[in-house]
């Protein structure tokens, strides 16, 4: 779906049950068809239940994907760089990270980074 840029659906996602053996025809279920080993996962094998139980976690796990492989990374450049609990030096100090350390950055504010452990002060994170 990814590589190609198909959106989730019944036109891009087939079954194979949805296709008649005799003509090779897309007829959705009908006429002469193979059973799926399958056909009680997600509702069955129709167009319907598709759309209703399967294509959704299909688009939801794309929806995550994106989410990760939208995350930035960085470098840890200072010796040793405070995980604060806030975006600022007002916050509280609640851990540190090492030079040379990879981070995830989750989120930007102002000159700060959110990681999954707290803020850091961006001018001592190369972005990798």
């Amino acid at each position: 779906m990814q590589k190609f840029k198909l959106t989730p659906s019944t036109d891009t996602i087939v079954y194979h049950h949805w296709y008649d053996l005799n003509t090779g025809k897309r007829t959705n279920g009908t006429g002469s068809t193979k059973s799926c080993p399958g056909t009680n996962f997600f509702g069955g094998n129709s167009v319907e239940a598709a759309n209703k139980y399967f294509i959704p976690l299909i688009k939801k796990e794309l929806e995550q994907i994106d989410k990760v492989t939208q995350t930035k990374k960085g470098q840890v450049l200072a010796t040793k760089l405070n995980i604060r609990k806030g975006a600022g030096t007002n916050f509280e100090v609640v851990g540190t990270y090492s030079k040379g350390d990879i981070i995830e950055i989750v989120e930007e504010n102002d000159g700060w980074y959110r990681t999954n452990k707290g803020w850091v002060c961006k001018d001592y994170v190369r972005l990798v």
